[in-house]
């Protein structure tokens, strides 16, 4: 971890180092296997095929090494911080591809984990809160659906919903996700099935329960946008980062917008 020095001063800010986060998930081996075994034979067409219960296998004698639960948490997305103080940071791990949630209830200065987001590949969340408390995790789909998937919480984040896929196409690519304001919603991802040529933004103001407006801000057959970025600042407007590789080399791109600009206003 590492925190800035004078952070409103002018210039980019400084960082150091603040130390490492011991995160040491409860061992969850049994409720993962359990979980993972009923998951396949409902969603996935049985006999399972050779490579994919082969991964299984490997997947089951990986959970019974505790050092693997422990190793290999990485952040995708930004942090989501709820109105009591506690802090949520989506991690997640390509040796399950399931999620967690690193929890901070003293400001960043201790750490524990969730429960670990169970699926068939859902990986990098964002998080975003309902009115009436409700956690949502929108999350990348390392798995065969091709769809975002969708986790929720009712008690900040400590336990989560099995994942389920959305009508959202997801090649497999980061999303991220904002809480506007006025309330309204903001998702931005690759709705492709695959690759990532389109980048598009999705707008929500029923709180993710239908996605009523949506306009693609990068839309070329030879491009790549990925792994973006969303946030909104005091004005109002959303800025955007992403990868942006193209023809003529590969660069990131910053883009600063308003929210009628996906209802093509």
């Amino acid at each position: 971890m590492a925190k800035p020095e004078d952070l409103n001063g002018p210039g980019a800010p400084k960082w150091r180092s603040e130390g490492l986060v011991l995160l040491k998930p409860a061992d969850f081996a049994d409720e993962a296997e359990a979980t993972f075994t009923k998951l396949l034979k409902e969603r996935v067409p049985q006999p399972l095929p050779p490579g994919l219960q082969e991964e299984f296998e490997n997947a089951k004698k990986q959970l019974r090494e505790k050092l693997y639960q422990r190793l290999g948490w990485q952040p995708r997305c930004k942090p989501t911080v709820l109105p009591s103080g506690r802090i949520l940071l989506p991690l997640y791990t390509d040796t399950f591809s399931i999620s967690i949630m690193a929890i901070s209830d003293d400001g960043g200065h201790s750490w524990y984990a969730s429960k670990p987001i169970y699926g068939l590949g859902n990986i990098q969340p964002s998080v975003l809160r309902r009115n009436d408390g409700t956690l949502v995790a929108y999350m990348r789909d390392n798995g065969p659906a091709n769809r975002v998937q969708v986790s929720e919480s009712k008690d900040e984040g400590i336990t989560w919903s099995v994942s389920e896929s959305n009508e959202i196409l997801n090649p497999g690519s980061g999303l991220d996700a904002v809480r506007l304001q006025n309330g309204h919603w903001v998702l931005l991802l690759n709705d492709t099935l695959d690759g990532r040529n389109r980048l598009t933004l999705y707008l929500s103001e029923d709180e993710g329960q239908s996605w009523k407006w949506k306009r693609s801000i990068e839309d070329h057959p030879q491009g790549s946008y990925h792994y973006p970025c969303l946030i909104q600042g005091k004005s109002g407007e959303l800025h955007l980062v992403y990868s942006y590789f193209v023809d003529e080399g590969k660069t990131m791109k910053y883009v600063r917008l308003g929210e009628d600009w996906i209802k093509g206003n």
